[in-house]
C-alpha cells in the first residue's frame, strides 16, 4: 500500500571490505547542506540522493 504518511525504508547489508560510508536520512534540505559541507570536508562523495516532499536521504562514500 502506498501511503505517504507512513514512509517505509529498505536496506541491504553486505559483509566485506569497501570504502567508508555515511548516511543522511529524513532531514530538511538546509540540514542536509550542513552535513554535505562536513562530509565533503572529510573526503566523502555523494553516491545516492533521494528528495521527497522536502526531506532528503543520501548515501555517501569516502572517495
Amino acid at each position: 500500500m502506498d501511503d505517504a504518511s507512513s514512509p517505509r525504508y529498505g536496506a541491504v547489508r553486505a559483509e566485506g571490505s569497501g570504502p567508508a560510508w555515511a548516511m543522511i536520512q529524513g532531514i530538511s534540505s538546509s540540514g542536509h547542506q550542513k552535513r554535505f559541507d562536513g562530509l565533503r570536508a572529510k573526503g566523502f562523495l555523494p553516491a545516492r540522493l533521494d528528495v521527497e516532499e522536502g526531506y532528503d536521504t543520501a548515501v555517501w562514500v569516502k572517495g
